[in-house]
């Protein structure tokens, strides 16, 4: 399949040792660690433009307006010096680890919303469930994102403790303006190493 072609081209690059990380983590080459953010936000760039080609897809097909069309990431990493390893989550690492995105498109919707709440990947399935109308065998974990949402934290467990984060983003906006800091017009070609002549 075409899915699986992709796939298959894809896997010489995952297998494929970063530079500037350890066997886990990361070194304390600054250079290098923003390298790995540019790679990261060219693989965000390309994971959007997949996405706009599915939706396309299935806007031709006249599937769009029906659809349900979910798409998460289980965690990120952290690309930061010396961390000791880039999924594990501490404190320092939380913007990088627990921050992701999540973006939910329902039948019958048209325009979109920004919800700034603390939602967690539990809470995707009973949203499906209420978008379907359907009731789940089981008792779920969270809750649909088409009501209320009252969570105002979030504890995530790791190797090295558990860690609990409010929701006002400072973790995010923190790793933000990292990536501003590399990148400060935005566009992830533009890294140069320090001292090279415009």
């Amino acid at each position: 399949s075409e899915a699986q072609a992709l796939l298959d081209r894809l896997s010489p690059l995952v297998a494929e040792k970063s530079p500037g990380t350890t066997r886990t983590g990361w070194s304390d080459d600054q250079w290098l660690l923003d390298q790995g953010i540019q790679r990261h936000l060219l693989q965000v760039g390309y994971s959007d433009y997949a996405l706009g080609q599915i939706l396309d897809a299935l806007d031709r097909q006249g599937m769009y307006d029906d659809a349900i069309v979910v798409v998460i990431a289980d965690h990120g990493i952290a690309i930061e010096q010396n961390v000791f390893h880039q999924r594990y989550i501490t404190p320092e690492t939380v913007g990088q680890v627990a921050a992701v995105p999540l973006f939910i498109k329902g039948p019958e919707l048209e325009g979109g919303t920004v919800y700034d709440r603390r939602v967690e990947t539990i809470d995707v399935v009973p949203t499906i469930a209420e978008m379907l109308d359907i009731e789940l065998p089981w008792r779920a974990d969270g809750v649909s994102l088409l009501g209320a949402i009252d969570r105002t934290s979030s504890t995530m467990r790791g190797p090295q403790g558990s860690v609990t984060f409010g929701i006002d983003g400072a973790e995010k906006l923190a790793v933000a303006a990292d990536i501003a800091r590399a990148f400060p017009t935005g566009v992830p070609y533009e890294l140069r190493p320090l001292g090279a002549p415009d």
